[in-house]
């Protein structure tokens, strides 16, 4: 892992050869154009790459703990479906295009939660009847969006 993000902080559009990389990443004297591309732009950019994969990981684990069944994902549960019908519609109704991620993003979320509160029974909410119920409704809003 280590190496991997050293990697990602070494190459870039700007070349640093080995020996200017480890001294701009050391901040020695006479590497401050480098040190300041390493550190302004490069790490960021790692860090960046670093957290987004734990998110997804995270979502993945926590889709597949909720659901009980270890190969859920987004597409098969309605997450896609309910993303890009909110996106059309918001299409449709004219909205600005920098507001269509966080209409995709109402949009999963409201088909995630409406597929878990339609399968919700007290007794006995199995795993079974919340995935038949999220194919359900990830077909009906399918169907919306020439998806299915």
């Amino acid at each position: 892992m280590i190496a991997l993000i050293l990697l990602s902080m070494r190459f870039g559009s700007v070349f640093i050869d080995g020996k200017s990389f480890l001294s701009a990443l050391f901040r020695r004297e006479g590497f401050a154009a480098q040190s300041a591309i390493i550190y302004t732009l490069r790490l960021p950019r790692t860090v960046a790459g670093i957290l987004a994969g734990a998110g997804l990981g995270l979502s993945g684990v926590l889709l597949q703990s909720v659901t009980d069944n270890k190969m859920a994902s987004p597409g098969l549960i309605g997450v896609n479906s309910g993303a890009g019908f909110a996106v059309i519609l918001a299409l449709t109704v004219g909205i600005p295009y920098a507001i269509l991620p966080f209409a995709a993003f109402a949009g999963a979320f409201i088909a995630t939660i409406s597929a878990i509160n339609i399968s919700w029974v007290p007794s006995s909410s199995t795993c079974l009847t919340l995935h038949s119920i999220q194919r359900g409704l990830s077909s009906i809003i399918g169907t919306f969006t020439l998806d299915a």
